[in-house]
Parts: structure tokens; C-alpha cells; sequence
């Protein structure tokens, strides 16, 4: 499902900065929907629990792909007024970060931080 960032970034794009969509954006989103429509019939893909469709996983799924594309169109607009490249892409990268911390802390509670400190200095 994050596959899709790229396209709602070029769709953010073409509505609120009058970009031009590239020639092959309609094929390219019909091949990540084949793939998407694919990985679910064949029960590969996460967004599915126990053979059903989890909305709330979709939900923060959509959340998460809106957050990136948010944050790409935020990077082209500070480029924009002549800020620094690294200060754009800094800055929406942060922004972007917050969001899924938001999703993680909202899923999995502070415990899910916890846990991956743990892992990542070797204690648990």
C-alpha cells in the first residue's frame, strides 16, 4: 500500500502546484493496483488478518501514505520561497516521522518504543 506515496505526491502535486503529471502515471498506478489486488488474493499482504480485510490497518495505512505524500509536496513548496535543500527535506522528513510515531504510539502504545530499544541495544 505504501507503494502508492509516489503517485498521491504527484497527485498533491498536480493540484495544488500546477505540475504536470508524468506520461506514465496512469500506467504506473494500474501496476501497483494489480499488485495490490494480486498480494491480497494470494493472502500476502499485511493488511490482511485472519483471510479479512483489517480497515483499521488500511485506515492508518492511508494515513501514513498521505503523511509522505504531504510531506513531499511540503519539501517543494520551502524550495520554493529559496530555503536550503537540506532544511526542506529535513524538516518535512521530521514532520513525516511525527506522523508515524503518532500511528505506532496510537497501534502499539509507548511499550512498541520500549521494545525496539531493547532490540536495538541487545537487551531483550
Amino acid at each position: 500500500m505504501f507503494s502508492l506515496t509516489v503517485p498521491a505526491s504527484a497527485l498533491l502535486a498536480f493540484w495544488s502546484l500546477g505540475e504536470r503529471l508524468p506520461r506514465t502515471f496512469p500506467l504506473s498506478v494500474g501496476l501497483i493496483m494489480v499488485g495490490l489486488l494480486v498480494a491480497a488474493a494470494a493472502g500476502g499482504s499485511a493488511m490482511f488478518e485472519s483471510g479479512g480485510l483489517s480497515l483499521s490497518g488500511v485506515a492508518w495505512a492511508l494515513v501514513g501514505v498521505v503523511a509522505f505524500a504531504f510531506s513531499g509536496l511540503s519539501a517543494r513548496r520551502i524550495q520554493q520561497h529559496g530555503l536550503p535543500l537540506g532544511l526542506s527535506v529535513g524538516l518535512c522528513s521530521l514532520m513525516a516521522s511525527i506522523a508515524f510515531a503518532v500511528i505506532a504510539l496510537a497501534l502499539y502504545g509507548p511499550g512498541h518504543f520500549m521494545d525496539l530499544s531493547r532490540r536495538q541495544i541487545g537487551a531483550g
